[in-house]
């Protein structure tokens, strides 16, 4: 994904921030979009991590030590992305907290962004996915 280019002395908005924008949902884009001043910093810096996201398959041999660099959630669901490549992106998805059926694979961002239930995380920390799932439920994922 190439960056936008901005101007000295340009305001920004979301559309420049171009990872922020592709990850983030319809309904979470028209509340930054209303109050830009008060997240404007938090997009810059989710901007970077999700710059740095690997793409396809590179980090194929990694398992569940794989770092997640997005997470999208609502209700019981949890998404956690580990590399993208356009819209194409792989990871790890437990609908419903339904965990027997959980499982790595293949989903897509536009598809996810399209779900109203489902909200970026705007404070994920990238680590990797055994930690992540240990914060879901320790128990069933230990």
């Amino acid at each position: 994904m190439k960056e936008k280019s901005v101007k000295n002395g340009e305001k920004r908005n979301l559309a420049d921030y171009l990872h922020a924008d592709f990850f983030m949902c319809k309904c979470q884009k028209s509340v930054i979009n209303e109050d830009w001043h008060e997240y404007e910093a938090i997009v810059r810096d989710l901007d970077e991590q999700l710059s740095r996201m690997p793409l396809l398959y590179e980090q194929e041999n990694m398992g569940f030590r794989a770092m997640v660099y997005a997470h999208y959630f609502g209700g019981a669901t949890d998404v956690f992305v580990t590399e993208c490549s356009g819209d194409d992106a792989f990871g790890y998805v437990i609908l419903n907290g339904d965990y027997e059926n959980s499982e790595l694979g293949y989903v897509s961002i536009k598809e996810l962004t399209k779900i109203d239930m489902l909200n970026l995380d705007f404070f994920w920390e990238p680590c990797p996915l055994n930690e992540a799932l240990l914060e879901v439920d320790s128990e069933y994922f230990s």
